[in-house]
C-alpha cells in the first residue's frame, strides 16, 4: 500500500515581464506524481488553501493579471493534498506621462515664445516629439515630428502639438496655442479736420491700430511732434507730446508734423503729415449807400469786398444790427457787388474768405419812408341814434421822428379811392379838426398823404342813424256799448332801429298834469272807464310816436225811470201816467219800456214819450232795460221824476 502525502508542485511564467500597459498573462503548470492533480484555481491577493475550499477561480492553463499586485495559485491532488503559490505582478503601467509647458511670456511680443517643458513618468520616458499644427498620436508613432529635450521654441502664432510616450507605451498628447506674437508695426492714419483753407488750427485726427488687438496686443505709446521726426526722436518717451488718450492734436501753423506709435510687442511706426491750408488774415470790406436823401423808393448799398490770400468765399447781408442778426447763417448772398435796402434800419454785411476768416460791418439807412399813413376812424357811437354821428380821425405817418409828416387829410361821403382826392380838390379838409360829422347813414372815406408821397384811404360805414319815428296804431276791441272793460290793441313797429319801449297812460296828450305811465304788455292794455288814453312808442334811436284814443262806450250805471200820473186826486176816470226813463250814455243807444204790471195790457211796449192810462188807482211798476241789458225796477213816486247818474 502506497501512502501519498506529497502536495502537487506549481510553476508559472509571466508574459510580459517588461513594463506594459496591457494585462500580464500568467501561465500555470501544476503536477502531482502520485495521485495526480485534481483541481487548479487562482485568486487575487495572498490566500491560504482553505480560501479555495469554496472560493477562487478555476483555471486551465493561464489567467490574466489585470493590475499590479499579489496573486495566489492553488492546486490539489487526488487524495486531498493542497498547495498554494503566491506571485507578484508589478510591470503593469497604465499611467501616461505628465508634462507642464510654461511659456517664456504671455505678453505681446515680436519674438519667439519659448516653452519650458517638464516631463515626468512613473516608469520611464521613451519619446518626446513636437510639430506645428494639431496632430494625432499616430502621426508621431509613425515617425512624424521633431524631438525636443526640455524646451520648445515657437516662432509664430498658431497651434502646436507635442507628444510624450513612456516605456510601457502610455502616451501624452498636448497642444499649445500661441497668440501673443506680433511682428507687424502699428498702422497710423492721420486725417486733418480740413484740407480747405481755414483760419483756425487744423485738428489732425490720429488713428493708430496695433496688429492683433483682438488677440491681446495693444498700443503702448502714441506721440506727436512738429517737424519731420524719426523713431529715435521719440524713443524713451521724452520726445514729442503724448496723445494716447486724445488721439488728436492741433496744428496751429503750416508745416510737417510727425506721429510715433509703438505697440506692446515692441513694433514701432512713424507717420508724417503736411499741413498747408492755414490762413489767418481776414478780408477787407467797404459799404456805400447810393443816396442819403429822403425817398419812398429803395436804397442800393454798394459792397466792396476783397481778400489777397485764400480769396472771398461768401458775401452776405441781412437786415439788422450786428449781434441781433446772424448774417452768416440767415443772410442773403450779395450779387453783383450790391444789395437793395427796402426799408430804414441797420443792415449787416458778412464777408468770409475761403480760410474762414470773416469781417462784419454795418450800414444805417434812415431816409426811406414807404409805408402808407395809418388812418383810424372811430364813430362817437355805434348805438342807434336819431342825431348825427361824429367820426374821430387819427392819422399817423411812418417815420415822423425821422422827419416825415402828414401833408393832407381829407374826407368825403361815399366810397372813394385815392384818385378822387388827388390834387386836393376832392373832399373836405380836416387836417386841423381831425373830425367830421356824418348826418346820414352810408359809407364815408378819409384820405391821408404823407410828405414822402405815400397815401392811404380808409372807410367807415355809418349805419346807426335812425330819424324815422315808429309806426303806431291803436284799436279798441269793441266800439259797441258795454258794461265791461275795453281792451286797446297797440300795434307798434320800427323798421330801422327797432322798438325800444311802448307805454300808455290815461289822459290827454297835451295835458299839463303829469301822466302816470305804464308799459304796454303783449301788445295791449285794458281800460275800465271812458276817457282819452295816450300811447307813446319809442325806438332804439330815441324817435317817438304818440297817439291817443277816446273810449266812449263803457256804461256801467243802471237806467233811471220816472213815473208821473196826470192827477193824484180821486177820480172816477182813468189816470194817465207819464213815463220817463234815462240811461247812462243815452246818446249811445235805445232802451225799452213796459206797461205797469197790474194793467190789462201788461207786457205791451211803450215808445219813448208815450203815456198809458190805467183804470185802477192801484200801484204799478215800469221795467226798463238799456242797450247794455242793465235792468232796474223803480216804484212810482207821487209824480216826481228821477234820472240815473252816469
Amino acid at each position: 500500500m502506497t501512502v501519498d502525502k506529497t502536495a502537487p508542485t506549481i510553476t508559472y511564467t509571466l508574459t510580459p515581464t517588461a513594463p506594459t500597459k496591457s494585462d500580464v498573462v500568467v501561465d500555470v503548470t501544476a503536477t502531482d506524481a502520485s495521485s495526480g492533480v485534481a483541481a487548479k484555481k487562482w485568486a487575487s491577493g495572498t490566500r491560504d488553501a482553505s480560501y479555495f475550499g469554496s472560493q477562487g477561480t478555476a483555471l486551465t492553463n493561464s489567467f490574466d493579471a489585470t493590475a499590479n499586485g499579489t496573486y495566489t495559485i492553488y492546486a490539489s491532488d487526488g487524495v486531498g493534498n493542497e498547495r498554494v503559490s503566491v506571485l507578484t505582478v508589478g510591470n503593469i503601467d497604465r499611467e501616461p506621462p505628465t508634462a507642464t509647458a510654461t511659456p517664456s511670456t504671455t505678453a505681446p511680443t515680436n519674438g519667439a515664445v519659448v516653452y519650458a517643458v517638464t516631463v515626468a513618468d512613473n516608469v520611464g520616458i521613451d519619446k518626446k516629439l513636437m510639430d506645428a499644427g494639431t496632430r494625432a498620436a499616430a502621426y508621431f508613432q509613425g515617425g512624424g515630428g521633431t524631438a525636443f529635450s526640455s524646451t520648445i521654441s515657437i516662432p509664430d502664432n498658431g497651434t502646436y502639438t507635442y507628444y510624450v510616450s513612456d516605456t510601457a507605451g502610455n502616451e501624452l498628447l498636448e497642444t499649445l496655442t500661441v497668440s501673443n506674437i506680433f511682428k507687424t508695426a502699428p498702422t497710423v492714419t492721420l486725417v486733418p479736420s480740413s484740407t480747405a483753407p481755414t483760419s483756425d488750427a487744423v485738428t489732425v485726427d490720429v488713428s493708430a491700430v496695433a496688429d492683433g488687438e483682438a488677440a491681446g496686443n495693444s498700443l503702448a505709446a502714441l506721440r506727436w511732434a512738429a517737424g519731420a521726426r524719426d523713431a529715435a526722436y521719440f524713443a524713451g518717451g521724452s520726445g514729442g507730446t503724448d496723445l494716447l488718450a486724445d488721439r488728436e492734436f492741433e496744428a496751429e501753423a503750416n508745416g510737417t508734423y510727425s506721429v510715433y506709435a509703438r505697440d506692446a510687442a515692441g513694433n514701432v511706426a512713424v507717420q508724417t503729415i503736411v499741413v498747408g491750408n492755414i490762413d489767418s488774415v481776414p478780408p477787407t470790406l467797404a459799404l456805400t449807400a447810393d443816396t442819403t436823401d429822403p425817398t419812398n423808393g429803395s436804397v442800393t448799398i454798394d459792397v466792396d469786398a476783397s481778400d489777397a490770400d485764400s480769396g472771398i468765399d461768401i458775401v452776405r447781408w441781412a437786415a439788422g444790427a450786428p449781434g441781433s442778426v446772424d448774417a452768416e447763417q440767415d443772410g442773403v448772398d450779395v450779387t453783383d457787388g450790391s444789395f437793395v435796402a427796402e426799408a430804414n434800419g441797420t443792415y449787416t454785411v458778412y464777408v468770409r474768405d475761403k480760410a474762414g476768416n470773416a469781417i462784419t460791418k454795418a450800414v444805417a439807412v434812415a431816409n426811406i419812408f414807404k409805408a402808407a399813413p395809418v388812418v383810424t376812424l372811430a364813430p362817437d357811437t355805434t348805438a342807434p341814434t336819431n342825431g348825427s354821428v361824429y367820426v374821430a380821425v387819427e392819422a399817423s405817418v411812418d417815420g415822423e421822428a425821422a422827419g416825415n409828416s402828414l401833408a393832407a387829410l381829407r374826407w368825403a361821403a361815399g366810397a372813394r379811392d385815392a384818385a378822387y382826392f388827388a390834387g386836393g380838390s376832392g373832399g373836405t379838409d380836416l387836417l386841423a379838426d381831425r373830425e367830421f360829422e356824418a348826418e346820414a347813414n352810408g359809407t364815408y372815406t378819409v384820405y391821408a398823404r404823407d410828405a414822402a408821397g405815400n397815401d392811404a384811404v380808409q372807410t367807415v360805414v355809418v349805419g346807426n342813424i335812425d330819424t324815422v319815428k315808429p309806426t303806431l296804431g291803436l284799436t279798441a276791441d269793441t266800439t259797441e256799448p258795454t258794461n265791461g272793460d275795453v281792451t286797446i290793441g297797440v300795434d307798434a313797429s320800427d323798421a330801422d332801429s327797432g322798438i325800444d319801449r311802448v307805454r300808455w297812460a290815461a289822459g290827454e296828450p297835451e295835458a299839463d298834469i303829469p301822466l302816470s305811465w305804464a308799459d304796454v304788455i303783449d301788445g295791449s292794455f285794458v281800460v275800465e272807464a271812458n276817457g282819452t288814453y295816450v300811447v307813446s312808442a319809442r325806438d332804439r334811436a330815441g324817435n317817438r310816436n304818440t297817439q291817443s284814443i277816446a273810449v266812449h262806450n263803457i256804461f256801467k250805471t243802471a237806467p233811471v225811470v220816472t213815473l208821473a200820473p196826470d192827477t193824484t186826486a180821486p177820480t172816477g176816470g182813468k189816470v194817465s201816467v207819464a213815463v220817463e226813463a234815462a240811461v247812462d250814455g243815452e246818446g249811445g243807444g235805445q232802451f225799452a219800456r213796459r206797461a205797469p204790471l197790474g194793467g190789462r195790457r201788461a207786457g205791451r211796449r211803450l215808445l219813448r214819450g208815450r203815456q198809458r192810462r190805467h183804470g185802477s188807482a192801484g200801484g204799478s211798476r215800469v221795467r226798463s232795460r238799456d242797450q247794455r241789458h242793465v235792468h232796474r225796477l223803480r216804484p212810482r213816486c207821487g209824480g216826481q221824476r228821477r234820472r240815473a247818474d252816469d
